[in-house]
């Protein structure tokens, strides 16, 4: 995902930005990039994406203020996209 998501940077930064749903792993990430779990999903909060766990979204929890590590289903909403 988090190359995935660096080469659409000029789309998850504009004004038609999607939401995104993914599985995210930390320890896949980890393992394919040393020190970098939770590097895609840095990435979109980068970008202004908020990020709840598929679980928050549906309860309408406060978004992420860091990076889940766990194996966890993520919703990212861009900035301009009310929720």
């Amino acid at each position: 995902e988090a190359h995935a998501f660096l080469g659409a940077m000029d789309l998850l930064s504009s004004s038609c930005a999607p939401l995104i749903v993914f599985e995210s792993t930390g320890w896949a990430e980890e393992r394919a990039f040393p020190g970098r779990g939770g590097w895609a999903q840095h990435i979109l909060m980068d970008a202004g994406y908020k990020l709840w766990t598929m679980d928050g979204y549906l309860h309408r929890a406060a978004p992420l203020k860091t990076p889940v590590h766990g194996g966890e289903t993520i919703v990212g909403a861009p900035r301009h996209m009310p929720i």
